[in-house]
């Protein structure tokens, strides 16, 4: 059974949200991040409680990774300065085929975004089986936790 959640607009109130605990009992056993973003939503299936601080954190980087790498490979000009004229049949070009025509083809910033942040928690898994790095990690989350509070 689902449940609506309604904000108050005006005098009526209007659907926001729909939760379905139908939802929850449908995920596989073990422990999972949900991120919710207002285009979409990502899941990551058994994520050890360990690491989910900074798989959630990843998560977040990806986001900016690939608005960053988007930017960086977007296509310029081979010399420049270039003329008045070429500038505008540039931006001509942009105007048709919308922010498509500024993204070189090949792997989507995407893709590469998430074999970052694969390899940023396979290294991470690794480091914190050393009692050092693991003592330094709970010290770095806890100043993170006493920081957000602050």
């Amino acid at each position: 059974m689902s449940e609506t959640f309604y904000k108050k607009v005006g005098r009526r109130y209007k659907p926001v949200y729909e939760y379905d605990p139908i939802f929850a009992e449908g995920l596989p056993l073990g422990s999972h991040l949900i991120h919710v973003r207002p285009n979409g939503q990502s899941y990551r299936y058994h994520v050890d409680p360990e690491t989910a601080a900074m798989t959630a954190a990843s998560i977040h980087a990806k986001e900016i990774l690939v608005t960053a790498l988007n930017k960086a490979v977007s296509l310029k000009p081979k010399s420049n300065p270039i003329t008045e004229e070429q500038r505008e049949a540039w931006n001509k070009f942009i105007n048709v085929m919308g922010e498509d025509g500024r993204v070189l083809l090949g792997v989507s910033m995407d893709d590469i975004a998430e074999e970052a942040v694969k390899a940023l928690q396979s290294e991470t898994e690794k480091l914190l089986n050393n009692p050092t790095v693991r003592k330094s990690y709970d010290h770095f989350m806890t100043v993170t936790k006493l920081s957000k509070e602050a």
